[in-house]
């Protein structure tokens, strides 16, 4: 899947599914189900940070390979999920990374002595199973995925679902709406569709971004995320969850301003021409967007493969070049996500 779009988050959380190991689902029911039967094993305690004994669940070669928590007084222990581990150390301000480097004995007396330091400080810890998934703070508010899948059931919504996806950190939806189109300048039809995000772990904002979509062979090209204000964002205090209701309402309005803005924006790239010989174009390339002259290349090897050698190059060809490029199997979200920016600079006239 292929993205066009300078919001961060939404970025980020789409493409970062797929790290994620996320499990994919082609219908809300079929995700809600997978929700429900996480639910069953899903706990949160909150507790003060003295309560808590951390000690080393495994170690090799001296340095401790996974740790697990003991929550007194009912003695029960739990093994640290990687990112809860390092949301604990966040917590009593011990930086993470030296555990790696440490022995595991001297790991552990510096774990407990910032343990110690912290006090009566009440953390928020959520469960699944015997695995701590989160430490966060007692104040933080918890959207369940599974409620935010319920609402949306409920609603009756005309919006279908072009894609759905659940990790250990965040949920991403894609809703497509077929009554709204538009016309690419490749001739390609496109139409409006809504992306709704969620992190019960404390990886991100409960949100919702519009977007336009349009299909290249089995890729979903996503333009023109949150244009002009068609987003709904919050974080995770307070009422958040009287949200969920209001993002439901968000997502039944019209979006046609959002989307003919998208439509201009994307129509004016296709007319900004790049002049000069091969060299001129990709030293230009380069200046504009800030990616390497090798990725400038080959985007435009690939403008001109499919839109055709005798094609004038514009800020939409060498766009479609350089998300091609973010999208080969041998990057990283990091780097995708950097060439996606990029290349969505190419919206903005110069």
């Amino acid at each position: 899947m292929k993205i066009k779009t300078v919001d961060s988050t939404a970025n980020r959380a789409f493409m970062s599914m797929k790290a994620d190991k996320a499990v994919e689902f082609d219908s809300l029911p079929r995700l809600g189900g997978h929700l429900s039967d996480l639910a069953e094993i899903q706990t949160d305690m909150k507790m003060s940070l003295d309560r808590l004994k951390v000690v080393v669940d495994r170690a090799e070669g001296g340095h401790a390979q996974s740790w697990t928590l003991t929550a007194s007084p009912s003695g029960k222990s739990m093994r640290f999920r990687e990112r809860a581990l390092e949301q604990f150390c966040s917590r009593i301000r011990f930086p993470s990374d030296v555990l790696s480097r440490c022995p595991a004995d001297l790991a552990k007396s510096n774990l407990d002595f910032f343990t110690f330091l912290s006090g009566e400080e009440k953390v928020l810890l959520r469960c699944e199973g015997d695995d701590i998934r989160a430490v966060l703070s007692d104040r933080y508010v918890s959207v369940a995925h599974r409620e935010i899948v319920d609402k949306l059931l409920e609603s009756r919504l005309k919006l279908k679902v072009n894609y759905a996806a659940v990790s250990a950190k965040r949920m991403f939806i894609l809703l497509e709406d077929r009554d709204e189109t538009v016309k690419f300048p490749d001739g390609t039809d496109g139409f409006h569709a809504c992306m709704v995000g969620n992190s019960e772990t404390g990886e991100g904002p409960f949100w919702g971004y519009d977007c336009l979509v349009n299909r290249i062979c089995e890729n979903r090209n996503l333009w023109g995320v949150g244009a002009r204000g068609g987003r709904f964002r919050r974080i995770h205090v307070g009422g958040v969850r009287d949200d969920i209701g209001r993002l439901v309402e968000w997502l039944k309005a019209p979006h046609t301003e959002e989307v003919r803005l998208a439509e201009a924006a994307i129509a004016a790239a296709a007319m900004r021409i790049w002049k000069g010989d091969h060299d001129a174009i990709l030293d230009r390339i380069v200046e504009r967007t800030g990616v390497r002259k090798k990725e400038a290349e080959a985007a435009v090897a690939y403008a001109r493969q499919r839109f055709g050698e005798s094609a004038p190059v514009s800020d939409w060809t060498v766009l479609s070049g350089l998300t091609w490029v973010a999208q080969q199997d041998e990057r990283d979200v990091d780097e995708r996500y950097d060439l996606e920016v990029a290349a969505a600079s190419l919206l903005q006239p110069v």
